[in-house]
């Protein structure tokens, strides 16, 4: 949602994340979002795509 809002690029690719592949319906969304400072991810190089998004992070967001 908050990749359409703000009108990132969601086209699938690569991402930085060991869990997030090109394959990953979000991958394009979730690399945008890296690359504009919105998210960062875990300091293990991973995203954790499955997981629920808590309320700190989202007020992060």
């Amino acid at each position: 949602m908050i990749g359409r809002a703000l009108k990132l690029d969601g086209v699938k690719r690569k991402t930085a994340f060991e869990d997030v592949n090109a394959t990953n319906f979000a991958s394009g969304s979730i690399d945008s979002a890296v690359k504009s400072g919105i998210i960062s991810g875990y300091p293990d190089h991973t995203f954790k795509p499955g997981e629920a998004v808590t309320r700190g992070q989202l007020v992060i967001f």
